[in-house]
């Protein structure tokens, strides 16, 4: 049942990835082929099983869901802001995937410890890849890096309290609980 729902997740990652080429192109710019943060992504993702893998992806999420957040809300209304949107809708629910998973891995106090630690570090590394990736973006929709930082931090707790938390359906993602 995982592998099939992890299936899905990638075939949608994988659309996500044309609307964002589609999103691209109309606001004119030209799409890399190959780039660093995306050969550390995949380098991270292999580095050890599948528990470190998801919480990769989990970092991921964070940073797609805030990011897409803030360029949309600098975008005037029109396709591309809907785009986006949409797709903060749909990292919403694979950051819940991913969090009920890893929930289940995280049994015990030592096993939340080693989480926290080893999520603290890869949300450190992935924020710091894309805000040096996008700076140039960040700044041409007008955002600063501070607000960007603070916004990624705040969903990274979050994320961080789903996953270690034994109350998990009382502590839905509310948007107002991060902006």
């Amino acid at each position: 049942a995982y592998a099939d729902a992890m299936a899905l997740f990638v075939r949608e990652e994988n659309r996500h990835a044309d609307v964002l080429a589609i999103c691209v192109r109309l606001l004119g710019g030209e799409l890399i082929r190959e780039n660093w943060t995306a050969k550390l992504f995949v380098w991270s993702r292999r580095l050890i099983g599948l528990r470190l893998k998801v919480i990769v992806l989990l970092a991921a999420e964070v940073v797609g869901i805030c990011y897409y957040r803030l360029l949309a809300s600098r975008l005037p209304p029109g396709d591309i802001r809907t785009w986006l949107s949409e797709l903060v809708t749909d990292e919403r629910s694979h950051l819940d995937f991913h969090c009920e998973f890893l929930r289940s891995q995280v049994t015990n106090r030592p096993r939340r410890w080693l989480f926290i630690l080893i999520w603290r570090v890869t949300m450190l590394a992935a924020a710091i890849a894309v805000m040096l990736d996008h700076r140039a973006a960040i700044r041409d929709v007008g955002l600063d890096t501070g607000t960007v930082w603070r916004r990624w931090w705040r969903y990274a707790r979050l994320a961080e309290r789903l996953v270690c938390r034994r109350d998990f359906a009382e502590l839905q993602l509310g948007e107002a609980a991060v902006e």
